[in-house]
């Protein structure tokens, strides 16, 4: 992958104790990327992670004031971001069990640039793909609770009015149309007027 096609993420926090790694992810991305935050405690990588709507973060593991794979778990949760972990091979089965949250790509010190230019774009990615999987749940949860939604509401009307259930569907649409509403919210307003006292 020449530096030409490379596409990396719109913005990068970078964070590590050791400055020298720090600079070396600088120069790498200074000139492709902008650099939202240069860190080396785990405060302020949590800072500048609750700050930053859309990049990526490298990091490593160890601060002198704790263990970041905790934090960036903590905080993805809330506000996930993509993670690239530069670490040690010490801590490398940490990581790996971080992999399953927001840790999408990991690399092993001494830091390789070409490898921090691959993993910044592959964590993008990822994310990007799991974001979308994500909406796609939470579109079909909603349409699953609309369908419960409307299915009780027939209910309702095919009880009171003994009717069945696709005279019950018809009669909601038609009148949601009149109405100019939306069925589930009709759907909704029908299961609140015959809410049991």
């Amino acid at each position: 992958m020449s530096s030409g096609q490379v596409q990396l993420p719109s913005a990068v926090i970078i964070a590590h104790r050791d400055p020298d790694i720090r600079t070396a992810v600088r120069r790498t991305v200074e000139n492709r990327t902008r650099i939202y935050a240069e860190c080396d405690t785990r405060h302020e990588l949590e800072e500048h992670h609750k700050a930053l709507e859309e990049g990526v973060v490298v990091s490593g593991v160890d601060f002198p004031d704790g263990d970041a794979l905790e934090t960036l778990i903590r905080l993805g949760q809330v506000s996930p971001l993509p993670v690239v972990i530069i670490t040690h091979k010490r801590s490398l089965e940490l990581v790996e069990k971080a992999a399953r949250d927001h840790v999408m790509a990991y690399l092993i010190e001494p830091l390789d640039v070409n490898e921090l230019l691959a993993a910044m774009v592959l964590a993008d990615q990822r994310f990007s793909q799991l974001k979308e999987l994500r909406e796609e749940v939470e579109t079909l949860q909603q349409a699953l609770e609309e369908r419960k939604v409307i299915e009780q509401a027939k209910g309702i009307l095919m009880a009171t009015e003994k009717i069945d259930e696709t005279a019950a569907y018809r009669s909601l649409r038609t009148l949601a149309q009149s109405r100019r509403m939306k069925l589930t919210a009709l759907a909704q307003e029908i299961l609140s007027k015959h809410k049991p006292e």
